[in-house]
C-alpha cells in the first residue's frame, strides 16, 4: 500500500485527523479518540508520552517519550501505510456450497473498481466464514455493500 505523506504532524490531535482525512480503521492503532480494542496506541502520562499494547485485556508499555512531538512522529512511521489499519472489512459472509453471496459482493467491488482481499476463517463448529476487505477510502464507496453482506451483528 502506498504510503501517503503529510503536511507536518506533530499532535496526536493532527494525527487523528490525518488518519481520518485518509479513511484509517478506527479501531487498529489507539490515537486520539479511536477506539483501540487490540493493538498499539499513545497514552499520555504525568511524565510524558507511552506507546502501548494490548491485548486480551492485558497491556504492555513498549516505549516512553518526553513530548507529544515525539511520539507522534514515532507512531506516525509505524501507522503511515500499515496494510492493517487501512483495511476495511465489508463482507462477512458464511461460506456455502453455490458461493451465491461471496460471489455477488466481490462482482460488485470489482465493477465499482475497487481493490479487495478476501480470506476464510473457521468461525463456530463446521462454519467457516469468508472475510472480504477494502482498503483505505475505497470504503466511502461501497458503504452499502458493507450493509448487506457485512451483518450489524458482527460489528
Amino acid at each position: 500500500m502506498k504510503k501517503i505523506i503529510p503536511m507536518q504532524i506533530t499532535t496526536i490531535q493532527q494525527l487523528d485527523d490525518w488518519m481520518t482525512t485518509n479513511c484509517y480503521n478506527e479501531y487498529t492503532f489507539g490515537v486520539g479518540n479511536r477506539k483501540l480494542v487490540e493493538g498499539n496506541g499513545i497514552k499520555k502520562t504525568n511524565d510524558g508520552f507511552i506507546w502501548y499494547y494490548t491485548e486480551r485485556g492485558q497491556e504492555q508499555d513498549l516505549q516512553y517519550f518526553e513530548t507529544e512531538q515525539q511520539i507522534v512522529e514515532f507512531a506516525f512511521k509505524k501507522i503511515n501505510g500499515c496494510i492493517t489499519a487501512l483495511s476495511h472489512m465489508v463482507g462477512f459472509i458464511k461460506d456455502t456450497e453455490d458461493k451465491f453471496e461471496e460471489n455477488a459482493l466481490l462482482a460488485e467491488l470489482e465493477k465499482r473498481n475497487i481493490k479487495f482481499s478476501k480470506d476464510q476463517i473457521p468461525y463456530k463448529v463446521s462454519d467457516t466464514r469468508i472475510r472480504v476487505f477494502v482498503f483505505g477510502c475505497d470504503i466511502n464507496q461501497c458503504l452499502d455493500l458493507k450493509e448487506t453482506y457485512y451483518p450489524k451483528a458482527f460489528r
